[in-house]
């Protein structure tokens, strides 16, 4: 079996933050069957503790292997994979990460006692123009020959906003698809625009701020706040549950499946009791433009959750944009991706479907159902 035992060389304590491990004074772990080869391999912390000499790397031998020898036997870990009988690589070439397969038609679905289901369904009704409270009439970039002059057309705009409940259960996108009913087969008696997006959760600084104090907060460009000292907004950092009010609408960010490092800044990290179903000790990222992150807390209970605080809805991720159905479709129509997708903390699916009207298209009523298949780490 191979070892990698790292050893304190120092009277001080050791702490490397990126594979959450301290090590006491002369003391010593031995941390691949913990946190197995690959990550120590892209540890910066343990490369940079073994750079200064303050820790020294021991195979299970007893001798002690210094910088930089101890780097390369670190970059150097051995990779298994399965082969048949006559050595042929067997390759698996699912997206699915490691997690249980989830079929819903409703948007949270696991057994977290603030779990409410949202059926991923739509009805349009038709109505009278300012008197509906559920569209609004707008133009669209839709022309149309009306026979005579080309025709600008307008829509009604019907929204639905999925949300998952990820805190202690990762869950990534995989495919979907949606089945319509009520147009006509020629659109001639209605037409209809289907998109979908991931939005995210819209933080209030007005809700959260506490009173008296400083302002530890400010907004830039209109809609993120950022930590600054001395700023227009005093957040909870770093109070306790019953001083942050819940639920604190941070929107996560998660790292890339294929290779576990982070794409987008974080400038707020939060921390969330999967017992009490509570945050807090909102802190500021030390480092917000970090690759890697560690949401080990040191407690099984606790994770910690790295995002940002935005006062407007954007669109982060766009799947399908203004993809025109008539007719009655036969079966779900697909939007599938070989590859999964992490929703993080605080991510909506927001789906528009806009009923395009003009002369020649009118009014009529539809329904569309959906179902999204998503990967989890619990199903129940």
């Amino acid at each position: 079996m191979t070892l990698r035992i790292i050893k304190n060389k120092t009277a001080q304590t050791v702490y490397m933050k990126d594979i959450s491990t301290t090590l006491s004074a002369y003391g010593e772990e031995e941390l691949s069957a913990r946190l197995g080869f690959r990550m120590l391999a892209e540890s910066e912390d343990l490369a940079r503790e073994l750079g200064s000499g303050s820790v020294v790397l021991d195979l299970g031998d007893g001798v002690e292997i210094a910088f930089p020898r101890s780097i390369d036997i670190l970059r150097e870990w051995p990779q298994t994979f399965k082969t048949t009988g006559d050595n042929r690589l067997i390759v698996n070439s699912t997206p699915q990460p490691g997690t249980m397969t989830d079929f819903c038609l409703t948007s949270r679905t696991d057994s977290a006692s603030d779990s409410v289901g949202d059926l991923m369904h739509i009805d349009h009704t038709v109505f009278q123009f300012g008197v509906d409270t559920q569209g609004v009439n707008k133009s669209c970039g839709l022309f149309v020959d009306n026979g005579n002059t080309s025709e600008i057309s307008k829509y009604w705009l019907n929204t639905k906003y999925l949300e998952f409940n990820v805190l202690g259960n990762r869950t990534f996108f995989y495919d979907g698809g949606v089945m319509w009913r009520g147009l006509a087969d020629n659109g001639v008696n209605g037409m209809m625009a289907v998109s979908l997006e991931a939005v995210n959760s819209v933080f209030n600084p007005g809700d959260y701020e506490c009173t008296p104090g400083t302002g530890n907060a400010v907004l830039v460009d209109g809609y993120l706040l950022v930590p600054y000292a001395g700023g227009q907004y005093n957040l909870p950092v770093g109070q306790p549950a019953a001083q942050t009010p819940q639920p604190f609408k941070m929107t996560g960010v998660t790292p890339m499946v294929m290779t576990g490092t982070y794409w987008s800044p974080a400038f707020w990290q939060v921390d969330y009791n999967l017992t009490t179903q509570k945050f807090f000790n909102l802190q500021p990222c030390e480092n917000p433009y970090a690759e890697k992150r560690s949401t080990d807390t040191g407690d099984a209970n606790i994770i910690r959750i790295f995002g940002n605080l935005l006062t407007t809805e954007i669109p982060l991720m766009s799947f399908v944009k203004d993809f025109l159905v008539i007719g009655n479709s036969n079966n779900f129509f697909g939007v599938a991706s070989p590859d999964a997708t992490e929703i993080g903390h605080g991510i909506r699916i927001r789906m528009d479907c806009k009923t395009i009207i003009n002369t020649i298209h009118p009014n009529v009523a539809w329904g569309l159902v959906g179902y999204m298949k998503t990967y989890r780490e619990h199903t129940v």
